[in-house]
């Protein structure tokens, strides 16, 4: 039975644009002019009735469901739960007897929610003006196996706690370990080796994202907040857009040391909240979890969908007052109210396209699932249609 709004195909009666890229009604449909025709209905036992179009510049064939987040689907869960089913510490696999279906089919499901939300993502880059510094800092934990970890960049705001960008990269196993287990990471290092510039080339797409928002920030100064990690600092040393924006007195860039006490006095306490949330919220992410990811694929994706849960749903305090029991992070980042209902209005039914979608800096790899998995044979599965 179908109980969600998640879960229906909404009617289109018209079509908003021509999904095919290359065709000139794809960005700018025509105005005053009809340029699609009536095309017949085809059935699905999924569906039932469809109707079809056929636009008249390119002339080529759609359908209603084509603008559907299932397009190509054969089986439609609700994604408002899912969405929170995986916020909410829940593995894949039980994610999947919760709705009745197999992992992949969940898998599948979280692949097409996590692109929506970085349109979603890209859309509030454009809407908010910045009115708050940014803390910037890595996240650590680990994909395939423990020899594997990697570092998790977060950027947020320094009093809203909205998350503006992530990114990752694997990095190499250090610490202390037994002879044994310097000779696995050895014979593991024939297959894949951690790029040695990698934090420092994440941070740097990171910094992409933060120079952008202070760019078009009313803000006389803006500062971006960090620990004293070197590659960090080479980061924005050898970026040129930041850099720029040092030198003219726009944007500063301030450290704290990692060992200072994690309370809300703490400069870095966005992150460091941030930090604490993925830790209980997200399973891969516990401590010493079983339930770790076995694709650095699969964590973006449960990370981009953990962000739009997150910063558009998630009450900024739990404890806050009545009068404010509405307000989530992205409010608090101050996005308009209406954008934020406008977006939770389409951005669990309404597929979002990539070639209309303003989505840039570490979303773009992440889109198209371009990070390398560690001992990766051969590259993930990525759907046609994904790549408009």
């Amino acid at each position: 039975m179908i109980t969600s709004l998640s879960q229906q195909l909404i009617p289109i009666s018209t079509p908003p644009f021509c999904p095919r890229f290359g065709c000139p009604a794809h960005f700018t449909p025509p105005v005053g002019v009809k340029w699609w025709e009536r095309n017949g209905t085809y059935y699905t036992a999924l569906t039932g009735a469809v109707r079809r179009f056929r636009c008249h510049i390119c002339r080529r064939g759609f359908s209603e469901q084509t603008f559907h987040i299932d397009y190509y689907a054969k089986r439609r869960l609700d994604y408002a739960r899912v969405g929170a089913e995986v916020s909410s510490c829940m593995g894949i696999r039980a994610i999947g007897r919760s709705h009745g279906v197999d992992h992949k089919t969940v898998g599948n499901k979280l692949m097409r929610l996590a692109r929506q939300a970085m349109a979603a993502q890209a859309q509030l880059w454009d809407a908010v003006t910045l009115e708050e510094d940014l803390v910037a800092d890595g996240f650590e934990s680990y994909w395939v196996s423990q020899y594997f970890p990697n570092n998790l960049h977060l950027l947020a705001g320094a009093d809203s706690q909205f998350l503006y960008a992530l990114n990752g990269v694997t990095i190499r196993r250090s610490g202390r370990m037994s002879e044994k287990q310097i000779a696995r990471r050895e014979r593991l290092e024939r297959h894949f080796r951690a790029d040695p510039r990698g934090v420092e080339e994440s941070f740097g797409e990171i910094l992409e994202v933060a120079s952008d928002l202070i760019t078009k920030s009313n803000r006389e100064m803006c500062e971006l907040r960090s620990d004293e990690h070197g590659a960090y600092r080479r980061a924005i040393f050898s970026h040129g857009a930041f850099s720029k924006l040092c030198q003219e007195k726009q944007s500063r860039h301030s450290t704290v040391s990692s060992t200072a006490a994690r309370t809300r006095e703490n400069p870095l306490f966005a992150v460091n909240y941030l930090d604490r949330e993925l830790r209980k919220d997200v399973a891969e992410h516990v401590r010493e979890s079983t339930r770790f990811s076995r694709s650095v694929h699969g964590t973006f994706d449960r990370l981009n969908v953990y962000c739009l849960v997150h910063n558009l749903t998630k009450q900024f305090r739990l404890n806050a007052p009545r009068t404010h029991a509405q307000r989530t992070h992205a409010s608090q980042a101050g996005i308009e109210p209406q954008l934020i209902h406008r977006i939770l209005g389409w951005v669990y039914h309404r597929r979002a396209f990539r070639t209309r979608s303003a989505i840039r800096g570490p979303i773009v790899w992440q889109w198209l699932r371009m990070h390398p998995t560690p001992l990766e044979r051969t590259r993930a599965y990525l759907p046609k249609f994904l790549f408009t």
